[in-house]
């Protein structure tokens, strides 16, 4: 995707290596079975001599209030869709449908006070990424739900904070980050977000490879 030609990945010692653990909404609304095999997998990585510490992000306090008026993934999506939503709305699936009119309601002020805000939150949370080799957190709060459970838009919109609140993170302040899976002898799967610092996503993917090791 970067356009380079494709190279093995040098080997990195976990021992050598900083990582900071989200504390706060990332956390929030776990179920059972992502708090358990996070938790393991945690214990897996210390083991490797690696340096664990919690990290408790203030600004991302402020995304909520940020985003408040809608995500800006939905206004652009409104954008660029707005034709084809007056002209043929039964083409989309009503749950995505529902997300892309959130964005209806932003007006030209209101996006540039976001993008502004953006801006700033990315400059201030590169400050703290560089503090460490990357930051963890849970992929998803939740296993997979049921298709039953998401398929209308009011269901999907219950599931989507849950299922793409921790992604959306690093989505919006520009970071880089890979999913690892966590080992489990039975259940769904649960996902290991190690996240980087932009642009370094080669340095990334070699942090991963030797994580994914330890993680067996």
């Amino acid at each position: 995707m970067a356009g380079e030609q494709a190279r093995p990945l040098d080997s990195v010692s976990l021992g050598n290596l900083r990582f900071g653990i989200v504390q706060g909404g990332p956390l929030n609304g776990l179920d059972a079975n992502v708090t358990e095999r996070f938790a393991d997998a945690l214990n897996v990585l210390g083991q490797s001599g690696c340096r664990l510490k919690d990290e408790r992000i203030a600004l991302l306090d402020e995304l909520p209030r940020v985003q408040g008026k809608g995500p800006l993934l939905f206004t652009e999506a409104f954008a660029i869709h707005e034709e084809r939503l007056k002209t043929r709305p039964d083409a989309f699936d009503p749950a995505v449908r529902a997300q892309i009119e959130r964005g209806r309601g932003m007006s030209a002020a209101d996006l540039i006070r976001l993008q502004r805000a953006r801006a700033r939150l990315i400059s201030a949370m590169d400050l703290i990424v560089q503090e460490f080799d990357a930051l963890i957190m849970p992929t998803t709060k939740i296993v997979a739900p049921l298709i039953s459970e998401i398929i209308t838009p009011e269901g999907n919109a219950a599931k989507q904070p849950l299922i793409a609140g921790n992604t959306s993170i690093v989505n919006f302040l520009d970071l880089c980050a890979i999913s690892l899976p966590i080992s489990r002898a039975s259940g769904l799967p649960v996902g290991l977000m190690l996240i980087g610092r932009n642009g370094r996503d080669r340095r990334l993917l070699r942090i991963a490879a030797a994580v994914e090791q330890q993680l067996g």
